[in-house]
């Protein structure tokens, strides 16, 4: 089904579950503002905050634009080609973590094979996202009835981490529940705390800047930079890439080695076979030789 007819099915959902016509939607959108956050930072008032946001009708026709799912289902159909490529075994398991009104939710939900785990505070939001989905592969659950006792082939967190106000714990939570070789997908904005502008990013820059280094210390490897989205190594999973070519060259002697499908957890090796390989050619140099033929076993 296409991008744009998907979308008109929802904003004909939207329309009989909050009981308003395509006016009404449009003057709603016409006056939307974001409520005002909470100055004191007290759980309780960030707490209230999202629940009166999360049953507010005005927030789920907002977020529920045209412009908002070109952008979503934009980034969706590209880690829907990454979950292709690893060729999961149905039923493919997914936590939808902060999941919202639900785009990406209900976007996997029009393929077979997905069960999918959508999380997020309760109230008519989370109600709109089993409503629109209509799928008995969907599960709805309030973010605090969720028990973090699963594991999944896919776990998304999109612009929720930067909100908490402990990131860290959140992040490992997250790691904890992708199986190996499974998909991560934790993404966020490139500034958090910005008060004046963005008041509701509880997380420090600081510990922005870390994320990258703690998933690949635990294991995870970046697929693509631009959405963020993790994979987690496996030693016993799938293979990663067609190849990959290591070039060295020093005072003019060039090496060209290709290591045809390269499994992830090998890249630590083949950066120690290039710095070898780098110490062999200037060896090799001084003796006289032009270019090495060493293959990898």
């Amino acid at each position: 089904m296409e991008e744009l007819e998907l979308y008109n099915n929802v904003k004909n959902k939207l329309k009989t579950f909050l009981n308003l016509t395509d006016l009404q939607i449009d003057e709603i959108n016409g006056v939307y503002k974001d409520p005002q956050f909470p100055t004191e930072l007290t759980i309780p008032n960030i707490n209230k905050y999202y629940l009166d946001y999360n049953n507010s009708p005005a927030t789920i026709v907002n977020r529920e634009r045209v412009e908002i799912w070109d952008e979503q289902i934009t980034k969706m159909n590209l880690v829907l080609k990454q979950i292709q490529r690893l060729g999961l075994k149905e039923p493919v398991s997914v936590l939808d973590y902060g999941c919202g009104i639900g785009i990406f939710t209900y976007f996997l939900s029009q393929y077979k094979g997905f069960h999918i785990d959508a999380v997020e505070f309760p109230g008519l939001t989370l109600d709109w996202v089993q409503y629109k989905c209509d799928s008995p592969n969907v599960k709805t659950t309030s973010l605090f009835d969720y028990e973090w006792n699963k594991k999944y082939d896919i776990v998304m967190c999109t612009h929720v981490i930067e909100h908490v106000p402990d990131p860290e714990q959140l992040l490992n939570e997250c790691m904890n529940a992708t199986k190996g070789g499974g998909l991560l997908w934790i993404d966020y904005p490139d500034t958090w705390r910005e008060p004046e502008k963005n008041p509701e990013h509880l997380g420090k820059d600081e510990f922005k800047n870390k994320i990258g280094k703690i998933l690949a210390d635990n294991g995870f490897a970046m697929l693509l930079g631009n959405i963020k989205l993790w994979k987690r190594i496996d030693h016993k999973s799938d293979l990663y890439g067609d190849s990959i070519t290591i070039k060295v060259r020093e005072g003019g002697v060039s090496v060209d080695t290709t290591f045809p499908r390269l499994r992830m957890y090998e890249a630590v090796g083949v950066l120690e076979y290039a710095k070898q390989l780098l110490l062999n050619t200037l060896t090799q140099k001084s003796k006289g030789s032009q270019s090495l033929t060493d293959k990898v076993e």
